[in-house]
C-alpha cells in the first residue's frame, strides 16, 4: 500500500488564509490504543497550519480528555445510544456545519457511521477514516456498512499494510485511496534510564525473579487467558519466573483463573497505569498474546523501552518484529507460546540483542514526529485537492 509521499504545501492551502481545520470523531476517549495515537496526533499537529477539534461520542469515558485540554483542543462530546440513535446523528451534523471543517477524521467503528454519513450530509470537502485492526470477528452488517461508506469516503488510514490488504479484500477499498501510517510513541517518555535504581515497580518480587508482562486491555481478543495458561507451563520450568497483567477489563475472571491455575503467588493483575515507562523497565520481557492486531501501541512502547518482546504472529505484529527483533509464535497455542517464553528468559544474551535492535528499529521508524508528519502531508494533500 502507498505511504504518504513528500509533498508541498499545496496553492490552495496556502491561499486559504487560514489554518486547515480537521476534525477528528471518535467512539469515546477512554483507554485504547487508538485513543492514544489521536492524543498524541491532535497534541503535535502545526497549529500555525493545522486547526484541530475534537468530538467524542460518549461522555463517560473521558481518560484521554485531559491532555486535550491541557493543551487547550477544543472538544465536544455528544452522547451516543444505542444502535441507531438519530439524535446524535443530528447533533453531530450540527456541529459540523456550525464548525465547518475542511477534513473530518473518523475513528473506530461507531465514528465512522455517524461521523462519515453527518460529514457527507454537511458537504465537508475531504473524509478520513483511520482504521486500527484487521477485525477478524468484524459482524457482516458492519462490513456491508463500511462498503457503502467508502463510496464517501476520499482515504482510508491505516496502521500497518496487513490491515490495508483487508481493508481492499473485505471492504473492497481500492488500493489507492489507503495510505499506511505507523503508530508513533513518545521515546523521551519511554527511553530507558540507567541512573534509575532501584527499579520503580516491582511489585512484591525481588530483583533476581524474572517477569513477564502483559499489558493492554484484559478482553477477549487480547487473549489474557492464553497468558495465563502459558505462565502455568512456564512456571513448571522456570519457577523464579513472575506475571504481571496491567490493563482496563475483566479482572474478576482472571483472578478466579490465576486460582485454578494454583498461580496466586506468581501473577499480579493491575488496572489501567498511566505512564506506563515505569512499569515496562521492570519486565525482562513483554508478552502479546492477541489473536488479532493492527499496530500495537504496547508491542512499539516495548521496543522504545528497550524491552524484548514475544508475540502472536498477528495482525502487523510482523511488520514491528521483522529480522531478529522479536520472538513470533502461531496465535491460540498457549504450549508454543509458553516455549517461547522459557526460550527468552533463559538466554540473556539473546534479549539484549533483540531489545536494542528493537529500541533502534523505534527510534528510526515508530516515533511520534514521524507519525504526525506523515499526517500533516496527506491533510495537505487532502485540503489542495478536489475529491475524486
Amino acid at each position: 500500500m502507498p505511504t504518504v509521499g513528500e509533498e508541498r504545501l499545496p496553492a490552495k492551502v496556502r491561499s486559504m488564509g487560514r489554518p486547515v481545520r480537521v476534525l477528528h470523531v471518535i467512539d469515546h476517549l477512554g483507554p485504547g490504543g487508538a485513543q492514544r495515537q489521536l492524543v498524541e496526533l491532535a497534541c503535535h499537529l502545526d497549529r500555525r497550519r493545522f486547526e484541530v477539534h475534537l468530538c467524542g461520542l460518549s461522555t463517560d469515558r473521558l481518560e484521554f480528555a485531559v491532555p486535550l485540554r491541557e493543551q487547550q483542543i477544543p472538544l465536544r462530546l455528544i452522547p451516543q445510544h444505542g444502535t441507531v440513535d438519530l439524535q446524535a446523528l443530528r447533533e453531530l451534523l450540527r456541529h459540523m456545519r456550525s464548525l465547518r471543517p475542511d477534513i473530518v477524521q473518523t475513528w473506530l467503528f461507531t465514528a465512522d457511521l455517524y461521523g462519515r454519513v453527518a460529514a457527507w450530509l454537511a458537504g465537508v470537502r475531504a473524509v478520513v477514516s483511520s482504521v486500527r485492526s484487521v477485525e477478524l470477528d468484524k459482524r457482516l452488517r458492519h462490513v456491508w456498512s463500511d462498503r457503502l461508506l467508502s463510496t464517501i469516503t476520499d482515504r482510508f488510514i491505516v496502521n500497518a499494510r496487513v490491515v490495508g490488504e483487508r481493508l481492499h479484500q473485505r471492504e473492497w477499498v481500492r488500493p489507492g485511496r489507503i495510505v499506511t501510517i505507523y503508530n508513533g510513541v513518545d521515546h523521551e517518555a519511554l527511553a530507558p534510564d540507567p541512573r534509575r535504581e532501584p527499579p520503580a515497580v516491582r511489585w512484591r518480587w525481588g530483583p533476581a525473579d524474572r517477569i513477564v508482562g502483559f499489558i493492554g486491555r484484559l478482553t477477549s481478543e487480547k487473549r489474557p487467558d492464553l497468558f495465563l495458561e502459558a505462565a502455568a507451563r512456564v512456571r513448571e520450568r522456570l519457577p523464579d519466573a513472575r506475571f504481571v497483567m496491567v490493563g482496563s477489563g475483566g479482572q474478576s475472571a482472571l483472578r478466579s483463573r490465576v486460582a485454578e491455575l494454583g498461580l496466586g503467588d506468581a501473577v499480579e493483575i493491575e488496572g489501567f497505569r498511566s505512564p506506563i515507562g515505569p512499569v515496562l523497565h521492570d519486565l525482562d520481557l513483554l508478552v502479546s498474546s492477541s489473536d488479532f492486531e493492527g499496530c500495537s501501541n504496547t508491542i512499539l512502547e516495548a521496543m522504545a523501552a528497550g524491552v524484548p518482546v514475544v508475540a502472536t504472529d498477528v495482525g502487523g505484529n510482523r511488520e514491528l518484529l521483522q529480522g531478529e527483533v522479536g520472538w513470533l509464535v502461531p496465535p491460540g497455542n498457549a504450549a508454543l507460546l509458553a516455549g517461547a517464553i522459557e526460550l527468552a528468559l533463559s538466554d540473556p544474551a539473546a534479549r539484549r540483542a533483540r531489545a536494542a535492535a528493537g529500541l533502534e528499529r523505534a527510534r528510526g521508524e515508530f516515533t511520534v514526529g514521524t507519525m504526525v508528519r506523515h499526517h500533516e502531508r496527506l491533510y495537505d494533500e487532502l485540503a489542495g485537492s478536489e475529491r475524486e
